[in-house]
């Protein structure tokens, strides 16, 4: 799945097929809509792996981080449309995703208590499913791109900093098991933590 904020459809050429497809704008509706297909595909099997990338904008309100869509601010007496919960999507998929999965946050965690006072409540990606699958089976790893409170930044030209070392660090913290090549979580965590320091 991938959704590309841009002001016009966006089209991706698969660099292995040759095959053209028009991409979903990142508007609120696109990014529910291809985040609840991708869970469903991901949690089709409990043996699957999956990846959440998301390169955005984001907030935070104390111990709260948000990740916003294209539509976000557009409607002025409804400020919270287009604003999702980090955490809460991550919980969610404790009960409805695969035992393996992996979420990169590429964005800024700047404070914005004026947005999300306390007990504000964010509409959901994705509602939790009780008993889908027990919450001791899954394995998640989080990698955020900056501290509490921090900016994220990127260059006029090519990818994020962020982005950047976390490309770095999977080729540094390959490891060859049974013949193929694995990256680790603890590897990518310490490598994206000396990025942080």
């Amino acid at each position: 799945s991938l959704v590309v904020s841009a002001p016009a459809p966006f089209v991706y050429r698969n660099p292995v097929t040759g095959i053209d497809y028009v991409v979903p704008i990142g508007t609120t509706d696109d990014f529910e809509n291809s985040v609840s297909a991708w869970s469903e595909r991901a949690g089709s099997n409990a043996e699957n792996g999956s990846i959440f990338y998301y390169c955005g904008h984001g907030l935070s309100a104390g111990v709260r981080d948000c990740m916003l869509s294209r539509s976000f601010g557009q409607k002025p007496n409804r400020h919270l449309d287009g604003v999702f919960e980090r955490s809460a999507l991550v919980n969610a998929m404790r009960s409805l995703g695969p035992k393996h999965q992996l979420f990169v946050f590429d964005t800024c965690r700047n404070e914005s208590p004026e947005l999300l006072e306390n007990g504000t409540s964010l509409p959901s990606l994705l509602n939790a499913r009780p008993g889908a699958i027990s919450a001791g089976e899954v394995q998640q790893c989080r990698l955020l791109a900056t501290g509490e409170g921090q900016q994220a930044f990127g260059e006029t030209e090519g990818i994020s900093l962020f982005s950047r070392e976390f490309l770095a660090a999977c080729r540094s913290a390959g490891s060859k098991v049974r013949r193929e090549w694995w990256v680790d979580a603890t590897s990518l965590l310490q490598h994206t933590d000396r990025f942080l320091s």
